[in-house]
């Protein structure tokens, strides 16, 4: 018989489940911003609780469903671009992308030249 308890995550260590332990930190937000988004959870003694999440089968479905709704998600952004680029044209919408990140990287550069510590005014 498997080990029932309740999906816990918490600051100090996270999600009190051994399968998702396996995940670094950022994996275990990104999983754990997914149940918040799709999940019943309780907010109980400064940790995040899932009650309806009890076992290590039941952590399974969650991520096979997840996996499945973030395959869908790149898809359907695929599928978006592929329409866009034949609706504008190949050439135009790419550099309609070039133009975009180049913004991006330019905005990302004046971010680390700024300086970090804020002037004092009298």
């Amino acid at each position: 018989m498997e080990e029932q308890y309740v999906l816990r995550f918490d600051t100090k260590g996270f999600f009190n489940s051994p399968r998702l332990q396996q995940y670094d930190e950022d994996g275990q937000k990104v999983f754990l911003g997914y149940l918040m988004k799709n999940e019943k959870m309780e907010i109980k003694n400064n940790s995040i609780v899932f009650p309806d999440i009890t076992t290590e089968d039941k952590i399974e479905e969650k991520i096979k469903a997840y996996n499945v709704d973030t395959r869908m998600f790149v898809i359907k952004n695929k599928l978006q671009a592929f329409f866009t680029a034949n609706v504008m044209g190949e050439e135009t919408y790419k550099k309609g992308l070039e133009k975009e990140l180049n913004e991006l990287n330019k905005n990302k550069v004046n971010e680390q030249i700024k300086p970090k510590i804020k002037p004092r005014y009298r």
